[in-house]
């Protein structure tokens, strides 16, 4: 939970200061209550310092915590067009890919788009996080963006792209002492 020294710290902190401390808090290690504290005293700082890096990591953070936000499916569907639209807007190339691959997935836990078309959009989010460079995607948690390409290919029987993508998802692994793994 934020004191307001800390929410005072986050918000004279540099725009890159900001991304960064959104990328590297745990918000995973919080319980509901304090993950839906943290956001509504986050989000109303970055709209002030208008510091759209940040409000959109931040949204990929509560995306990532979407169950302990008891967001509804619209919900989650909108915040990612958002992001997608927003990171479009801005001409984010990396971001545009980490939203457009999550909507795209979580349209599919929704069943409202077909396998087939989830295969050929996995296949061009391999393509272009190859094209950009995968280093580029270390804060957007590559490795779980590759292993859930790997999961879908596996459920296909399309081994050898699951093991494509697994073996690329493998060399940004580095796990941890408490057993979490982050990008190395």
């Amino acid at each position: 939970q934020n004191s307001a020294v800390e929410l005072q710290v986050f918000r004279a902190m540099s725009n890159a200061e900001r991304y960064r401390y959104v990328q590297v808090f745990p918000f995973w290690k919080l319980d509901s209550a304090n993950v839906s504290f943290n956001f509504c005293q986050l989000f109303p700082i970055l709209e002030e310092k208008n510091d759209l890096h940040a409000a959109f990591a931040l949204k990929l953070q509560q995306f990532h915590q979407r169950g302990k936000l008891k967001l509804k499916q619209k919900e989650v569907l909108q915040l990612l067009h958002r992001m997608e639209q927003l990171a479009t807007q801005q001409d984010w190339k990396v971001e545009t890919v980490v939203a457009h691959h999550y909507l795209v997935f979580e349209k599919f836990s929704q069943k409202e788009i077909p396998t087939e078309w989830v295969y050929t959009e996995a296949l061009n989010t391999y393509r272009r996080m190859e094209e950009l460079g995968f280093e580029q995607f270390k804060d957007y948690q590559l490795e779980g963006i590759l292993l859930e390409l790997g999961q879908f290919m596996y459920g296909l029987e399309d081994f050898e792209n699951m093991f494509l993508f697994l073996s690329v998802a493998e060399r940004f692994i580095q796990f941890t002492e408490s057993g979490q793994y982050s990008t190395i």
